[in-house]
């Protein structure tokens, strides 16, 4: 579920977020945006997969729940730049309605699951926020140079 919830989200963002986060953070394009998140989604898929299967390592599996965590602080980031700069942030909906809430049952049903312990939930806590902080940092990269 938790792929499938950032695709909806992609597609909440793909519209406007390039000029959006132009307007307020370095330029970005749809060019960038496009070639950045054909790597994100694959890879995400990938590692959510690995670490939700039976039988999967708990490193695979602190992977998972980094990837849930990363969403759910991205969630974050749009209602803060939202409140912050006045106006819409692209995939705000998505990311309070779909990302945030697909996540943390992810994250609920691994606690519960007994899959992984406290310990690791902050590993992977913090490895999302990490995740998260990369992600918006990428927006003051100057795209057209990188993609061009």
């Amino acid at each position: 579920m938790v792929p499938a919830g950032f695709l909806v989200h992609c597609a909440e963002e793909l519209p406007a977020f390039p000029e959006w986060a132009t307007r307020h953070f370095g330029t970005t394009t749809t060019r960038f945006y496009i070639a950045s998140h054909c790597v994100l989604i694959p890879g995400m898929v990938g590692v959510v997969a690995s670490g939700a299967r039976p039988g999967a390592t708990r490193g695979g599996t602190t992977l998972a729940a980094a990837v849930a965590f990363g969403l759910i602080a991205n969630a974050g980031f749009h209602a803060v730049a939202m409140r912050r700069f006045g106006e819409y942030s692209p995939g705000v909906v998505t990311g309070l309605g779909v990302m945030a809430p697909v996540s943390a049952h992810g994250l609920w049903r691994l606690r519960g699951a007994g899959v992984l312990g406290r310990g690791d939930l902050l590993a992977a806590a913090l490895l999302g926020a990490g995740l998260n902080a990369a992600a918006v940092g990428s927006l003051r990269l100057d795209a057209p140079r990188l993609s061009g």
